[in-house]
């Protein structure tokens, strides 16, 4: 009792709330539940996003529970197997700001098909019954899911699985297409209608920039030209790879004789994916111009629309070899999908009244914050940023659901737990903060903390009270 410290009091409070079981937990849809029945119909229609990722394996015993923890489990099925991938569903509001994880299972590999289905239909089938309406899901583009969008029939003329009667758009994330869209033109030859692309154009540049005096005219670095394997994840490289300036200054320059005419194709390509990412991740309903503003099926955002995928129809990508492997590609069919995913979710959201579609609403942030408070800790420790443990994202998934608050979908709202600690902490009276004083005797000590953890409880049940 004496080393208790506030989040210590807190992951013991979720123990006796949220019993820690994978698969979907009654007390998640319970809360889920509460937190949803009074807010208005608009707010009530929601997306899954669903994602994979790596844990660092660990088996852990867990006192209070009378077991080990780490094994590979879906809710149902647990084997001896230790765990070394978790995928988790999120749910968040398109109308609204408010999120909340939903569930989880550990699996030893990659999850298959076979494990990731029930989950996922069974959690579309819960989260309807308890009067939420389920329009989309959100997942990236990982072999397994995409294997299940090809499962589930999904493509472009059909971006849309059934659940029972129910219809789910599928999407795939628009950052994690413009990494893949970057790493395509990094490696293939482009050509569509009279222009060709090619990478070496984006390192000329790039040397041209480094070798002028003053500052550059675009934020490419070493680190765009060669990305280093961590790096091929992070979106922001690509974005500012395949982004307005650079396709400014490669035709600058190609005016200006520094670079070849053919790399007037490659600015084309940079141009158009700058503009479509643009459209895919508006934050508010007016901006500078139409395609950065929310989704309205406006006539210039379908005209661009239209633009964008008589583009793809001509698209064709060679290898080194001048072999045509246009046909093996992925990143056209998801660009595809998501692009008539939407245009069809925008359908349904007006006839719904909505007045609006905020784009980057389709992005996987909720889970990409998360993994960022998992991950951080683990870089302050070791300097390198390194995959989160069993645990770790056990217990962090759990506290979590506490401080549900529509505060933490704002941009300037640190999504992180101790954030929120420190707020509850701040409220104790301040003779209740010397948990850690040795000069207290052992009665003085058991009885604040004892005190501090009856206030803890009721704080938090009034921070969740404030997600409502």
């Amino acid at each position: 009792m004496y080393n208790l410290t506030p989040i210590d009091i807190i992951i013991e409070q979720c123990y006796d709330d949220f019993p820690m079981t994978a698969g979907l937990n009654d007390k998640i849809l319970q809360l889920l539940k509460v937190k949803t029945e009074n807010l208005p119909r608009d707010k009530k229609d929601v997306i899954l996003e669903m994602d994979e990722m790596q844990l660092d394996p660990e088996l852990k015993y867990l006192d209070r529970l009378d077991c080990v923890v780490g094994f590979e489990d879906d809710g149902e099925h647990k084997t001896q197997k230790q765990a070394e991938y978790v995928t988790t569903i999120w749910i968040h509001s398109i109308g609204g700001t408010w999120m909340m994880p939903l569930c989880f299972i550990f699996t030893s590999a990659s999850a298959t098909i076979e494990q990731i289905k029930p989950l996922l239909f069974k959690s579309i089938t819960k989260v309807e019954e308890i009067g939420l309406d389920v329009l989309g899901l959100i997942t990236r583009m990982r072999v397994n899911f995409y294997d299940l969008m090809l499962h589930l029939e999904v493509s472009p003329e059909n971006p849309k699985f059934t659940v029972g009667s129910k219809e789910v758009i599928f999407l795939f994330e628009v950052p994690q297409l413009m990494n893949i869209t970057r790493n395509t033109l990094e490696k293939y030859k482009l050509k569509f209608y009279e222009y060709r692309t090619s990478w070496k154009h984006i390192k000329s540049l790039f040397e041209i920039e480094s070798e002028t005096p003053g500052p550059q005219k675009t934020k490419l670095r070493m680190t765009h030209i060669k990305l280093s394997k961590d790096d091929r994840v992070v979106p922001r490289y690509s974005i500012e790879t395949l982004s307005n300036s650079v396709a400014t200054e490669l035709r600058a320059h190609v005016n200006e004789g520094m670079l070849s005419s053919a790399a007037a194709g490659t600015a084309e390509f940079v141009e158009m994916f700058d503009k479509l990412f643009d459209l895919f991740n508006s934050i508010q309903e007016t901006s500078e111009t139409e395609l950065t503003s929310s989704f309205k099926g406006t006539e210039a955002q379908c005209r661009f629309i239209d633009r964008v995928l008589a583009f793809f129809d001509n698209l064709k990508v060679f290898n080194k070899e001048g072999k045509d492997c246009t046909g093996e590609v992925k990143f056209m069919n998801g660009w595809r999908i998501t692009i008539k995913g939407t245009l069809l979710l925008w359908n349904i959201m007006k006839a719904k009244n909505h007045p609006y579609l905020l784009t980057r609403k389709l992005n996987c942030e909720c889970l990409d914050k998360f993994k960022n408070v998992l991950l951080v800790p683990i870089a302050s420790a070791s300097g390198l940023i390194s995959t989160p443990s069993f645990y770790s994202l056990y217990l962090q998934f759990y506290v979590t659901c506490y401080f549900i608050n529509e505060k933490l979908h704002d941009e300037n709202e640190e999504f992180n737990i101790s954030h929120y600690v420190r707020r509850v902490f701040r409220r104790i009276p301040p003779i209740r903060h010397n948990i850690g004083n040795t000069e207290m005797n052992a009665s003085e000590s058991n009885s604040d903390i004892e005190d501090l953890n009856t206030r803890f409880g009721g704080l938090m049940r009034e921070l969740l009270d404030l997600g409502r």
